[in-house]
């Protein structure tokens, strides 16, 4: 029975979109709700009770806004009593002066002094009533902070239960009930990482020796024993940004009017300049990396055309297009006796694009029928999924999907981000993050998918060493220190984004010791002068004001011990203050 649910499953996820729409997308909701409904059984909550709480809540906000607003009134009630007081006594003083000055009294003087006084006597009226109200408000709002500080603590107490079991992400245990085949790791450990590299040759130079990016966030696991990674990496650049200045100068000239006199003419001008001056950009990019031996001598890349935005007339002009440059790149390669042939599905070979795919036989083997359709389907669907918003590129046994709408999802949330004192709103966000982490996960993963033989073959068991260098890989180690505020890391100096890097000092006794090198840029201002020739005929140095960023670094250590239980409790005496998922971590000294 087993075996016919997972031939099902299979011939289900063939067909990615529909699968999604059709299967996937409410067995998924239905998974996240029968979870959190176990939860709450578990908790034994007051639900009902909760929910009089809040509402009490919600009222005393109200009712606390609307004596915010009275205050406000009051207040403004006061300054402009406040300015009456001011401007009649200046008219009292004024007009008092005026008539002392003339040695005469004027009746509109007078009548000034007198509607003063009257003024005066309005503005102290008010500034007794305002601060006798104002005193009043005051009183009220004291007693409902406290009304508000008590329900807070009673809804506090009627979710702690719950809290306490939501404070933990549910997400890659939901995707695998809801879909078995893909499997998550507690960790990306080091066994993981070594089966990436010595079985399926995974390059791990770039990410692990490149300083321009550090990784925010990784989570490994299999498919039928074929392994990937989702990863999220914050990168740097460094180009160049535009400074702009300006100088306005002035001269005159002596010119002859039209009844043949001389005057003098003021004129001026505006002067601008600008100046390119290097500049740190940075940017956080999400991938997904799967091994599979299926392919193993073929490599491409594709680019995602964003196809599915565009009208059918629109789409049907593309795929013409872009088969006659299909077909005039097989000619050229058969002239050149290179191996690239045209497939005969021109709307597929169009839309994916692959055209430096360099072992055909493979790709064909790859690219069944089958797999070609799902795949039409997946780059020009504009409704349930995201479309052809991915990149694609194969190495051998190495497939690399950067997928756009992996950019939307938190991969990973704080403890709390689910916990909360409102029992509706707490199972709202816990429904809609698990619901769009399982699309925006399943999307990715849809390109492959589509390839049958992607999900049908099944890697031989991987011979494991017997002896790491760590506990847990690289991409793990800085996991875990970009998770930790990155005050604890940066350069005092430092003004921008850090890029952390890490390598290993020493593992024992599943505690790995680390050593981070973190880096970024201060800034200091500077400014050039740019030779300008103004409508005077002179040449002005215009002041440009500008940055430069001068890179600063900083050297620490951190130790991090892998866990056997999620559940085991902070080791304050060690100073094990950090978790992250199965580890702990402290900063050495």
């Amino acid at each position: 029975m087993e075996g016919n649910d997972t031939s099902l499953e299979m011939q289900e996820l063939y067909a990615p979109v529909d699968s999604y729409k059709n299967h996937y997308q409410q067995l998924h909701h239905d998974n996240i709700v029968n979870h959190f409904n176990n939860l709450i059984k578990e908790s034994a909550i007051d639900i009902e009770a909760n929910r009089a709480t809040n509402n009490k809540i919600d009222h005393n906000n109200i009712t606390t806004a609307g004596n915010n607003k009275a205050i406000k009134r009051q207040k403004m009630l006061k300054i402009f009593g406040a300015v009456i007081l001011a401007v009649s006594i200046i008219a009292i003083i004024n007009s008092a002066y005026q008539m002392y000055s003339s040695h005469y009294i004027y009746g509109n003087l007078v009548v000034v002094i007198v509607i003063a006084i009257a003024l005066i006597v309005l503005s102290l009226w008010i500034h007794k009533k305002t601060k006798a109200r104002l005193d009043e408000l005051r009183h009220i709002e004291g007693d409902l902070l406290k009304i508000s500080q008590k329900l807070h603590a009673e809804a506090s107490e009627q979710m702690k239960a719950l809290n306490v079991l939501l404070y933990k992400n549910y997400n890659t245990e939901l995707f695998t009930k809801t879909l078995p085949l893909v499997k998550f790791d507690e960790m990306f450990d080091s066994k993981r990482l070594s089966q990436m590299i010595d079985k399926f040759g995974l390059n791990t130079a770039e990410h692990e020796q490149n300083l321009e990016q550090s990784t925010l966030f990784v989570q490994s696991g299999e498919i039928k024993g074929n392994p990937f990674f989702i990863r999220s990496t914050l990168r740097h650049q460094m180009g160049t940004k535009k400074y702009e200045g300006s100088l306005t100068i002035h001269w005159t000239t002596r010119e002859k009017d039209s009844n043949g006199n001389y005057k003098t003419v003021h004129h001026s001008d505006t002067l601008r300049a600008s100046v390119n001056k290097p500049c740190p950009y940075y940017n956080t990019n999400k991938h997904l990396v799967y091994a599979n031996e299926v392919g193993d001598r073929l490599s491409f890349s594709r680019n995602p055309s964003r196809i599915h935005e565009l009208s059918e007339r629109k789409i049907e002009r593309t795929i013409k297009k872009k088969s006659k440059e299909i077909q005039k790149l097989a000619e050229n390669a058969t002239k050149k006796g290179g191996s690239f042939t045209a497939l005969g599905n021109n709307e597929f070979d169009a839309l994916f694009y692959a055209t430096d795919r360099d072992n055909e036989s493979q790709f064909r083997l790859l690219f069944t029928p089958l797999a070609q359709k799902e795949l039409i389907k997946v780059i020009k669907d504009n409704s349930v999924g995201y479309g052809d918003d991915f990149y694609f590129i194969k190495r051998k046994m190495i497939n690399y999907i950067y997928p756009n709408h992996l950019k939307d999802v938190k991969l990973n949330v704080q403890d709390n981000y689910f916990t909360g004192i409102n029992y509706d709103e707490v199972e709202k966000r816990f429904i809609q993050y698990h619901n769009s982490y399982f699309k925006h996960v399943y999307f990715s993963f849809a390109p492959l998918f589509a390839i049958p033989l992607y999900t049908q073959h099944q890697t031989q068991e991987c011979i494991y060493k017997d002896l790491y260098h760590s506990c847990v890989s690289f991409y793990q180690h800085e996991m875990a220190a970009n998770s930790i505020d990155i005050n604890e890391f940066k350069p005092q100096d430092s003004v921008t984004e850090n890029i952390i890097k890490t390598s290993l000092i020493e593992s024992t006794d599943n505690v790995d010791t680390i050593s981070i090198n973190t880096w970024g840029y201060k800034t200091v201002s500077r400014t050039d002068y740019v030779s300008v020739r103004g409508g005077d005929n002179n040449w002005h140095d215009v002041p440009v004001h500008w940055t430069e960023y001068i890179k600063v670094n900083r050297q620490s250590k951190m130790e991090v011990k892998v866990q056997s239980n999620v559940n085991v409790e902070v080791d304050q005496s060690n100073d094990y203050k950090y978790r992250v998922g199965l580890m702990m971590a402290r900063i050495l000294k």
